[in-house]
């Protein structure tokens, strides 16, 4: 499903490409929508008119848990980005306000889901790519005044890691600081080693079939007793880390796939920040399509640093597969005049 995201995304062309991330963050907005009509019980005939299929994704936001499972939090979080990207890359004033309404939209979803990293997400990987496709800008400041930027920028990223990341976490089991934290590096660390575990693992992993890895990485054998009583083998389907998720499942023959598809992926980049010149100087309220491509990598890099984002959900696939083509799309004529 991914692979078919990434095709759909690069037989489109520049300007498609931009309309596609249009609609997507634009989504956040009627699902906030249904959200309200949901949780205030305000569906009086609406649900006539709409069909079926969106009763049913309604009837979904009136519980937290089944919302979770039934969109996941990670959705909501590309919806929230996509808008934002899109707003800075509209031209018009309407156009802007629509997209950054609906990108605040998504962001009240992540916030009302609780997910940390579905907050902090978006946050820091839009200011990265703004600060990245704009350094150029700093020409024109004393050096003392470049530090102070600098430096206030830095301040500010930790600022939100801490606030929204760390803090709650510290708060969540008194006497086990970062214990959720805690509990998914060690289920990480261990779907990872999996791939020394011998029979050739190392070169091709353990493939699809996930059960020697769970039988092997229990939250009791891991030391997650946070979890589970010491006495039950409740076990993770998956290692919260897509680089640990890939090794374990696929060995070293995964790595090098994720090296390719990085390797695309920068490709890409480096050809529209040299087309588009942004180590040069652009006026801060330009937003080149690098800045967009810069944005969603650094999105999904926070993403699969924090969760296997990419399980379990065919839509989510899709989106993925949209960002990850986001570096190949077409530039046409009218577009290069």
């Amino acid at each position: 499903m991914i692979a078919l995201g990434i095709a759909a995304a690069a037989s489109l062309s520049l300007q498609q490409q931009k309309r596609l991330f249009q609609w997507v963050g634009g989504t956040s907005l009627p699902l906030l929508i249904l959200y309200i009509f949901q949780h205030f019980d305000i569906h009086s005939g609406y649900s006539v008119y709409l069909g079926e299929t969106i009763t049913s994704v309604s009837q979904a936001f009136s519980n937290i848990s089944e919302l979770r499972s039934y969109l996941q939090e990670t959705i909501f979080s590309f919806l929230t980005v996509s808008a934002f990207i899109t707003g800075r890359i509209s031209k018009s004033l309407t156009g802007k306000a629509i997209c950054y309404l609906s990108g605040m939209c998504g962001l009240i979803l992540c916030l009302l889901l609780e997910s940390r990293m579905a907050i902090i997400a978006p946050i820091i990987s839009i200011l990265i790519g703004i600060a990245a496709s704009h350094t150029s800008g700093l020409r024109k400041f004393s050096g003392k005044a470049k530090l102070v930027i600098i430096s206030t920028f830095l301040a500010s990223i930790l600022a939100i890691i801490y606030t929204i990341v760390i803090a709650p976490d510290m708060k969540s089991i008194p006497g086990v600081p970062l214990a959720s934290d805690r509990g998914r590096v060690n289920v990480a660390l261990c779907w990872a080693n999996s791939m020394l575990a011998g029979d050739n693992r190392f070169i091709y992993g353990s493939g699809h079939n996930k059960e020697f890895i769970m039988n092997r990485c229990t939250d009791r054998k891991v030391g997650n007793h946070w979890y589970a009583p010491p006495n039950t083998n409740s076990t993770a389907g998956h290692a919260h880390n897509v680089l640990a998720h890939i090794m374990g499942l696929h060995g070293l023959l995964g790595i090098l796939s994720l090296i390719i598809l990085g390797s695309v992926y920068f490709k890409g980049l480096f050809y529209f920040a040299n087309r588009e010149q942004i180590f040069g100087y652009l006026p801060f309220n330009y937003s080149p399509w690098s800045e967009s491509i810069i944005t969603m990598g650094i999105f999904m890099f926070i993403c699969s640093m924090s969760t296997t984002f990419f399980v379990y959900n065919h839509t989510l696939q899709v989106i993925i597969g949209f960002g990850l083509g986001m570096p190949l799309a077409r530039v046409g004529e009218l577009e290069e005049k």
